[in-house]
């Protein structure tokens, strides 16, 4: 985020008026790090009360170690580029 400080007609005191102006611009942007911020306290939060949920984390990998090894090398690479395209997708739209 660039904070820019422009001075208004307040010269002589410094009066830094434009930098409300700059966050007001940029608020969504703000908005989404406190949400992912938000989300990495209360998911640390909820993994560190629930140690199932490891148990559920290592069940899903297995599952897909499992899956892939039966899978051909091209079928592989096809599935693994649609789900990053996807993903590049999503971060390029938010």
């Amino acid at each position: 985020m660039d904070v820019k400080i422009y001075r208004n007609s307040h010269r002589k005191n410094g009066h830094a008026g434009g930098f409300i102006l700059e966050v007001r611009n940029h608020i969504l942007t703000i908005i989404l790090y406190l949400i992912t911020i938000t989300g990495l306290f209360l998911g640390s939060h909820v993994v560190k009360g629930i140690p199932e949920v490891f148990q559920l984390i290592e069940n899903i990998f297995e599952n897909f170690i499992s899956t892939v090894t039966g899978q051909t090398l091209l079928k592989n690479f096809t599935i693994q580029l649609l789900v990053n395209i996807g993903l590049l997708l999503v971060n390029f739209v938010l």
